[in-house]
This record gives C-alpha cells, structure tokens and sequence, in this order.
C-alpha cells in the first residue's frame, strides 16, 4: 500500500505542475498510427483517470488488510485518566515478565509503523543493510586495515631492538601539572565560548545524574583524604575521617529511596489532579475522539484526491 501511496503523490505532482505551468504542453496524441496522428488528449484528465485507478486499487488493498485482521505484535490502549494510565504501567500485567510489556506510547509521528508487521529480527538487523556492508565496505576496510597495520607493527619491531629515548619526555608532560592547562588551551583552542542551550525541557530529570556525581565526588575525596592521614601517620584525623564515605553512601541510600521515584513518574496526587482538572474542561470530548485515529497505520487512512465525487469510489474504510 506504500507503493500506491507513492505513485498517488506522483501523479499528484504532475496534475499540479501541468495546471501551474500555463505555458507547457497539456496535450497529447492518443490512438492512430505509431500514436502521432490519432486525436489529441488532455493531460490532466489523462493523469486524473490513472489518479482515480491507483486510488480504487489502494481501496480494495485497504478493504482486504481489514477483512483479514491479522493480530500485530502490539497495541496502543487508551485510558480516561492520568491515573489509570499509571497504574496499569507499573502493574506487571502478565506472570512472564516477557510476555506482555506496558510501556508509554511515543508521539504518533514517532511511530514506526512498518515495524508491527516484521519479526524481531528483522527490526533490529536489515539484510538489506548488511549486504551491502559485507560486500561493499567490508573488503576495503581489511585492506585500509592492513595497510595502516604493517607500519605500526615495523616500527615496534624496530622500537624494541634498543632503548625509547623519547618515554621520558612523555613522562615529563604528564608529571609536569602545570603545562597540562598550557597544553589543553593549545590543542583544544576557542573551547570555553562553544556553549550550547537546550531546547528541551528536561523535567528534573538532570537532577539524579548530578546528585550521583556529587556522591561519587565526596566519597572520592573522602578516601583520599583518609589515605593522605594515613600516610602521614595521623591517625587521629584519620579515624574521624574514616566514618564519613559511609555516612554519605547511607545519605545516598536514603535520597535514592525517598526522592528518586518523583523523577522516574508522576506522583498520583499531582495525576489526581490533572484529572479532576480534565473533567471540568469542555474540550476533553473532542481529544478522545481525535485519540481514535491519531494512532491508526497512514496506509489504512482512505485517500481521496479525485474530483470524482460518485459514491463507488468513496472509501470503504472509515
């Protein structure tokens, strides 16, 4: 049906061109000898009877996918409430775990419609694809391969027959704390201005990642700093310090418990009341009825673009 779709555009395009285009040829001879002496035929109406062709045969493909009723791989459920949406996502519908997966549906032009009709296999790996990998890029890539391996592998060869002189001044650079910034603003120039703003709202959800970071942060310092009393053999400062990487991995412990499931969903009072708010709004009628075909495959959609109005040609799906 995607194939019809296409040729539906194209004809689409041509009987667009031909009426925007005063100046081009609208004409054309049909029948007679060779087709050059036979009467002449209107190329719009030429390309509207092929338009109203492809748009009864892409009917009776769409009469014959719903007659058929073939069960997919998945389903989108609608719910009336925020909260109902909620609870049957973090139920666990099913004993398999496997089985049945609940997860929120993406925007409807997120949908990959053909993925419902392929295996899992074929959604995750294209033959397509990895045919042309093996007989395309493949070959190269063991020859760029080998020939960028052989010089690497002659001069270690070479390398090993003496002493490297140059190890040492390696060393140096990175021993030598204060030509590392020297070097970074040398080798990566104009960096500090390349700022990037989101245009995304992220809902809090940064918040963990930074929290982890600081934890991961404190309880490094923290063992440094035992290991650094230690070392000096300041064993007093060293026992009151060894108590502090676990009293911040029990605070961590006790922030991941209270306050990270408000940043994985939606809490039910604030759902609740989203709710309460739906039901006094006029408009929620009309959302539910546009919910009934705004997660529907475009190849089942009736597509109409001939001016011919005669009830034979009208969609037989709704």
């Amino acid at each position: 049906m995607s194939l019809f779709a296409v040729q539906t555009k194209s004809k689409l395009s041509w009987i667009a061109q031909l009426r925007s285009n005063p100046t081009q040829q609208k004409y054309k001879h049909g029948g007679g000898i060779f087709g050059f002496f036979g009467p002449k035929d209107n190329l719009i109406d030429h390309y509207g009877k092929k338009l109203e062709d492809i748009e009864e045969n892409l009917r009776l493909k769409q009469s014959e996918a719903s007659l058929i009723a073939e069960e997919a791989r998945a389903a989108f459920v609608f719910f009336k409430s925020r909260y109902g949406a909620a609870s049957a996502f973090h139920l666990q519908p099913s004993i398999n775990p496997t089985q049945w997966i609940t997860e929120p549906a993406p925007q409807p032009h997120d949908v990959f419609w053909p993925f419902f009709s392929e295996s899992f296999m074929k959604q995750w790996i294209s033959k397509k694809f990895v045919t042309q990998v093996i007989t395309g890029y493949l070959p190269s890539l063991i020859l760029q391969m080998s020939l960028k391996l052989v010089p690497p592998v002659m001069g270690f060869l070479s390398s090993i027959q003496g002493y490297i002189s140059h190890i040492f001044h390696q060393l140096e650079v990175i021993l030598d704390l204060r030509d590392i910034t020297g070097k970074l603003a040398v080798a990566v120039p104009a960096q500090f201005t390349n700022v990037y703003t989101p245009k995304y709202e992220t809902a809090g959800r940064f918040w963990p990642i930074v929290h982890d970071s600081m934890i991961f942060s404190l309880v490094l310092m923290q063992l440094i700093a035992v290991g650094s009393f230690a070392l000096k053999k300041l064993s007093p400062a060293s026992t009151w310090t060894l108590p502090l990487p676990v009293f911040t991995l029990l605070f961590n412990h006790y922030c991941r418990r209270r306050f990270l499931p408000i940043f994985t969903a939606y809490s039910a009072e604030s759902l609740i009341k989203k709710d309460r708010e739906d039901e006094k709004d006029t408009s929620m009628g009309e959302f539910y009825n546009q919910l009934l075909n705004v997660y529907k495959d475009p190849a089942l959609f009736p597509i109409q673009h001939s001016s011919n109005t005669d009830s034979l040609v009208s969609p037989l799906l709704s």
